[in-house]
């Protein structure tokens, strides 16, 4: 009960962290920049302890993850109602989508999730990198960045259900359900 205790502090220290309540932001992925707590999370880390201490389990082989998304609202909010516990793998898998731009880095020339620009032929088209694989597979070419999107949605939800089908057995029936209602957006 102790390890398990003192395991939930370092969990509830490295999320902190994510939240930019610690000086020291080294290592932590820009993803984070809009990352908060809640106010009773962050003036009770007993109470973090706690909820986390009844929502961990664990699968074979991985790390568990602190997640805020999946039942989150989008606002990087990290409280009892919108947190869960997910394996690591499920976790980068559903996070692991880079915005990418058309012609240099700028708000004007962000491109679709998933979606790249190639200047050669002025056409659009969509990368993925299906979980538990190592390379990144180009999609087909496009006139726009919405076709090149559509194309990328219905691959990234194969992804999706695909690993949620190989965790159900693992995880909590609410977090497999929640994940068959995810979807994927444009930006």
């Amino acid at each position: 009960e102790n390890k398990a205790t003192a395991h939930a502090y370092k969990v509830y220290y490295a999320v902190l962290a994510r939240c930019g309540d610690i000086t020291n932001k080294d290592g932590i992925h820009a993803c984070y920049n809009k990352s908060v707590m809640c106010q009773e999370w962050l003036e009770d880390p007993k109470a973090f302890v706690k909820w986390y201490l009844e929502h961990c389990y664990e699968v074979d082989g991985e790390e568990m993850d602190v997640d805020k998304d999946l039942f989150g609202d989008g606002s990087g909010m990290y409280c009892p109602e919108f947190c869960c516990v997910l394996p690591k793998g499920l976790n980068t898998m559903l996070a692991n989508s880079k915005k990418h731009y058309r012609e240099g880095e700028t708000p004007d020339n962000v491109l679709p999730l998933g979606v790249r620009y190639n200047s050669k032929t002025n056409k659009y088209y969509g990368e993925i990198t299906f979980f538990g694989t190592e390379s990144t597979i180009q999609l087909s070419e496009w006139d726009t960045a919405e076709e090149a999107f559509a194309e990328y949605r219905i691959m990234k939800l194969s992804d999706i259900r695909t690993m949620a089908a190989k965790y159900k057995a693992s995880i909590p029936e609410y977090i497999y359900k929640q994940l068959l209602k995810v979807d994927v957006k444009m930006y």
